[in-house]
């Protein structure tokens, strides 16, 4: 699946939601604990890329504005040939912003600021890649239990 988002606060709960039909058409248990996992992983990356990843910021009026920018959202279930017979659940959002992200650890006053360990506690694998036309894609995989035939 791939979906634009406008670059706006509201765009991550529209995001979690597509993520969960598409878990339950994949017939994946969006109830499980990687699932629930890639919720906030997903709300993380998507928020990332709204308030950093672009222009307008979250609606804070850059040049152009909010309502200029948008974010794509990717999501895709692909199968892992192992004992264990996963699933990897891969996330990844692409925003025209160049500035890499990082992992930083907020003090206990701040009220942001820990997302990336978040991505970085709940995902098995992420990362960040640019994109040759200008921005990057960050992405996080999840290992799935294999879907319900």
């Amino acid at each position: 699946m791939v979906m634009a988002l406008a670059a706006r606060p509201g765009s991550v709960p529209l995001a979690r939601s597509a993520l969960v039909r598409l878990l339950t058409a994949w017939r994946a248990d969006p109830g499980c604990d990687a699932a629930a996992g890639a919720a906030v992983v997903l709300s993380e990356l998507v928020t990332n890329a709204v308030l950093h990843g672009t222009e307008g910021g979250g609606g804070t009026g850059g040049a152009g504005g909010a309502d200029a920018a948008s974010v794509t959202l990717s999501v895709s279930l692909g199968p892992v040939h192992g004992p264990d017979a996963l699933s990897v659940l891969r996330l990844s959002v692409h925003d025209p912003g160049a500035d890499r992200p990082r992992v930083r650890r907020a003090g206990s006053d701040e009220e942001s600021g820990r997302g990336l360990l978040l991505v970085a506690a709940l995902a098995d694998r992420w990362g960040c890649d640019p994109l040759s036309g200008g921005g990057k894609q960050v992405w996080a995989e999840l290992d799935l239990p294999a879907p319900q035939a």
